[in-house]
């Protein structure tokens, strides 16, 4: 958790930033909310299960900084990073 906090924070995100994700019901969906909360961030989720058109949609609304998707932000045994494929909203 305090690696994917320490990434966020390397992406410019900060206290009272929104990020959001498009992930499944997972322990990594909750390592991302609670990295996010750790440094201040409102964090907003929606799941797999909803469309692409209508994540973008939700999403669109909460004015998120940053966004991850399942495969963007992983956690891994030595912390959570940023997946190459990753791209800034």
């Amino acid at each position: 958790m305090a690696s994917l906090a320490a990434t966020y924070r390397r992406l410019g995100v900060g206290e009272g930033d929104r990020v959001v994700g498009y992930l499944p019901n997972t322990p990594d969906t909750i390592v991302a909310l609670l990295a996010a909360a750790s440094i201040g961030a409102v964090w907003s989720v929606c799941g797999m299960d909803y469309a692409a058109s209508a994540a973008l949609a939700r999403f669109e609304q909460a004015g998120p900084g940053r966004a991850g998707a399942r495969g963007v932000v992983r956690a891994r045994g030595q912390g959570a990073r940023p997946h190459r494929g990753g791209r800034r909203a």
